[in-house]
């Protein structure tokens, strides 16, 4: 009976940071914080528009945090990739070196 394993594949890795890093980028110029601006400004003088004005900023920092988290997580997967197949490659050729070794 097969036993359920863990398996890495750094192609799939790799495209997975690649993936993390482009929504990264691009949930970092949607701007969101610029369209409640825009009605705080149309709101000039009301309780809506101090309410827009802090939604506005509220948006900058949250999208902000996320897409550095993001671009961040984006990097350990491709620092973990690389270390899938170095630590695969060390293996192989420890294997066909020990393989040599027994003739």
């Amino acid at each position: 009976m097969a036993r359920p394993g863990f398996t890495a594949t750094a192609d799939r890795i790799r495209a997975a940071a690649g993936q993390a890093a482009a929504a990264a980028e691009g949930a970092g110029g949607l701007g969101l914080g610029a369209v409640a601006t825009t009605i705080s400004q149309s709101l000039r003088g009301t309780r809506s528009a101090a309410a827009a004005a802090e939604l506005a900023a509220a948006w900058d920092t949250a999208v902000s945090t996320w897409s550095a988290d993001v671009a961040a997580h984006a990097q350990r997967l491709t620092d973990s990739a690389g270390t899938y197949q170095t630590n695969d490659t060390e293996a192989a050729n420890r294997f066909r070196t020990g393989l040599h070794r027994a003739r």
